[in-house]
């Protein structure tokens, strides 16, 4: 057996090469992208692989407290690579004690990371309803794998020093491992071209603040109420998103949003009016007090609704609003209750779901958001946000059709925020009155060297345009 073992190393060390020239000249996987894998892993960790066929398991690892038995699974991947990608089925076992993932570089077959989970982990997950690719297939997100795994190569150091970004680290080391004092804002998916339409629209114009999600969809609650529970739609302000994730733990946030990045410093988008989103359960167990938070959000809901009732009766009669012994009457009267009711409606642009509407996921808890809201931003007393020009709606919803469409709400929230397109509801943001925002980007991330080079020259050929001597551009890298 152990020749057998060996002679399918050896067929599989002569494949390799060949698998990576084929798809350099086909662009297709030739199919043996996990028989490749087994082999890169059991070489890099030296792992001792299974017989052929073996129930189970891939490979075993000897340890001082034993074997541990391990599925192996193969991703082979380019710059180019979309999100939303997954594993191949994952094997219901006894004789497992954890699934092992190995990222490959499509053109060339060469490992480029390896995440590790317990299989207990794992098979939990497979078994939570809500995805038919999860319940019946056996099948896990890359990016989902990842967030329960760990990475186990590259270590400590990256396998290619040259081509990793540098990390900027804080005073405090043990701060720096879990807090990220660079804020990102990433650019989404899509090719070269796009990104830099964006890049250059930041430069330009700001920061695009904009409503929904990506279906044109609001967030959505669960609320106790008599009778039982009900979804409450929740109508935000615009917005625009960061991440705090430490820049070298970026690798997983990357797979859904891209590897194109403009980092800011915290002070900046504190001194933006910048704040960490407030998540809430949005699947809540109605037998616990998870169902609390969904009280207290309705309950801040209705508070508009009571400003307006109360602007009602005051208004008619001419009549007093006595707050902390000061007598508001008139326009001084109206005034503070439109401030209190804007508040109410601001504060709820900083309220997000923690999972997704179909399953209890926590997937957008481990995102570590950051908004800045239209609405918070004025200097002065004067707003500092703009709407989007007749030119401006039109160039953005080309780029993107659903925009152009109405957000997808409840009727009586349409009644109450009327609109025939998304886009009406649009902001720009461009800093304030002594820096922009394209001159107060710390850091660039991009996905290769190649990208790298292109915004260097546009900085190069924009200098008014960034801080003096332009942010630092690297391209974006396993983390270390």
């Amino acid at each position: 057996m152990t020749d057998s073992v060996e002679d399918v190393k050896a067929i599989l060390a002569a494949v390799k090469p060949l698998a990576a020239k084929y798809y350099r000249l086909t662009g297709k996987p030739l199919g043996v992208t996990g028989e490749v894998a087994e082999y890169v892993a059991a070489q890099t960790l030296g792992l001792k692989l299974a017989p052929p066929r073996t129930a189970g398991y891939d490979a075993i690892r000897l340890t001082s407290h034993g074997e541990q038995r391990i599925q192996i699974k193969g991703r082979a991947y380019g710059e180019d690579a979309k999100p939303g990608q997954r594993m191949g089925r994952i094997k219901p076992t006894e004789l497992c004690d954890a699934v092992l993932l190995v990222l490959l570089d499509n053109a060339t077959l060469e490992p480029r990371e390896m995440w590790e989970a317990p299989y207990a982990a794992v098979a939990a997950r497979l078994a939570e309803p809500g995805s038919k690719a999860r319940n019946e297939r056996g099948a896990l997100g890359v990016s989902e794998f990842k967030r329960m795994a760990k990475r186990i190569w590259p270590e400590d150091t990256p396998s290619k020093a040259s081509e990793q970004p540098t990390i900027p680290t804080t005073s405090d080391p043990a701060k720096e491992a879990f807090l990220g004092e660079t804020l990102f804002h990433f650019l989404g998916t899509g090719d070269a071209d796009r990104l830099f339409g964006v890049l250059d629209s930041i430069a330009r114009r700001g920061l695009l603040l904009t409503v929904g999600n990506k279906e044109g969809k609001l967030d959505t609650f669960k609320v106790p109420l008599v009778g039982g529970v009900a979804p409450l739609e929740v109508m935000q302000h615009a917005r625009v998103c960061f991440t705090d994730i430490p820049e070298k733990l970026l690798a997983a946030h990357s797979e859904e949003y891209g590897k194109f990045g403009l980092g800011f410093t915290r002070k900046t988008i504190l001194e933006w009016g910048g704040n960490p989103v407030i998540y809430l359960p949005n699947h809540p167990d109605p037998n616990t007090l998870e169902t609390s938070m969904g009280s207290m959000l309705y309950c801040l809901h209705r508070v508009p609704l009571l400003m307006e009732a109360l602007r009602a009766c005051l208004r008619p009669l001419n009549a007093s609003l006595t707050i902390n012994q000061t007598t508001l009457t008139g326009a001084d009267r109206d005034a503070y209750i439109d401030q209190a009711e804007h508040s109410v409606r601001r504060m709820w642009a900083f309220v997000k779901e923690m999972s997704s509407q179909d399953a209890n996921d926590y997937r957008y808890l481990y995102e570590r958001e950051w908004r800045i809201v239209d609405g918070a931003l004025r200097q002065g007393g004067a707003d500092v946000t703009r709407e989007l020009s007749d030119d401006e709606s039109r160039e953005l919803g080309s780029a993107c059709a659903r925009w152009n469409q109405p957000l997808n709400m409840s009727a009586e929230l349409s009644r109450q925020y009327p609109h025939k397109k998304m886009l009406q509801l649009f902001r720009f943001f461009n800093g304030l009155s002594d820096k922009t925002v394209s001159q107060a980007i710390d850091v660039i991330l991009v996905p290769n060297a190649a990208i790298r080079d292109r915004v260097s020259a546009y900085i190069a050929a924009h200098p008014e345009a960034f801080c003096p001597g332009g942010p630092a551009v690297r391209a974006f890298g396993a983390p270390s």
